[in-house]
């Protein structure tokens, strides 16, 4: 009986994968929050760099049985961080992702290309779904500013992010 308990235990409390995919950035203006007990988050690029789609690709392969690349940086309980934002796909960096919100509801993305999606909401959405819960950023760590925009056709950056990776 005790390995049909340990087995609901670890169908109940195991850790369950989400994948965040899209464009991902922040802003000076953006703060840091603090990663809550039971949740862990993998970044495959550095702070300011943006994510290949083929790196990309590989992360996305997370929620199909697939391994990731060896992340940049990881991120747990305690550790302060950046609250990026996740952007739609097609905001800046035009990836070419290889999963869909429609085909895994654990692949988290958005069509907002604006304001984005902080990364600190979408934490808190996740940890009332699964406790315990390993998050895979596959998008941009890219820094910029709030007054930069994305049409669907092409970014404009501002030109103070000229000499930071921007066109």
């Amino acid at each position: 009986m005790s390995g049909s308990i340990a087995a609901r235990t670890a169908l109940l409390f195991g850790v369950t994968k989400y994948v965040c995919g899209g464009h991902g950035a922040r802003w000076p203006a953006d703060a840091k929050f603090t990663v809550p007990a039971g949740i862990t988050i993998f970044f495959f690029v550095p702070d300011g760099d943006s994510l290949s789609n083929t790196i990309g690709q590989k992360v996305d392969q997370v929620l199909t049985g697939g391994t990731a690349p060896t992340p940049t940086e990881t991120f747990s309980v305690g550790s302060p961080y950046w609250d990026y934002r996740l952007f739609s796909s097609k905001a800046g960096g035009y990836l070419n992702l290889a999963m869909s919100s429609s085909a895994n509801p654990r692949y988290i993305t958005t069509t907002n290309k604006d304001t984005g999606i902080p990364l600190s909401k979408i934490v808190a959405d996740i940890i009332l779904k699964s406790p315990n819960a390993e998050i895979y950023w596959s998008a941009c760590r890219s820094l910029e500013s709030g007054a930069d925009s994305f049409s669907w056709d092409k970014p404009t950056y501002s030109t103070a992010l000229k000499g930071l990776g921007g066109p």
